[in-house]
């Protein structure tokens, strides 16, 4: 989704100013969770949520950066990424406001 990408995006771009190297380990991180999580879509720990929308969405942390979270939707053949979210931040607001 749109805003995952964004997500990725912006993350990449806050590690870079901080870590060019820790940048780079983020994305290749977060591709290994994307297959990952393509491979077993269960494992990533199933969010309760009485909003329709959110129904079916699980989280599971960015392999070695345990602060960010993969949102996302096991669908019949793949996963559907919603958001890439940092823990501190607001999460029930952010997934209430896009779903």
């Amino acid at each position: 989704l749109p805003e995952a990408d964004s997500d990725l995006d912006d993350h990449f771009a806050y590690l870079l100013g901080e870590s060019p190297s820790a940048a780079f380990r983020f994305l290749e991180s977060a591709d290994k969770t994307f297959r990952l999580l393509s491979q077993q879509p269960s494992i990533g720990y199933l969010r309760r949520n009485a909003k329709p929308s959110l129904k079916d969405i699980r989280s599971f942390p960015v392999t070695g950066f345990p602060n960010w979270l993969v949102f996302y939707r096991p669908t019949t053949n793949e996963i559907e990424i919603v958001r890439i979210l940092h823990g501190a931040t607001n999460i029930p607001r952010i997934l209430g406001e896009d779903l």
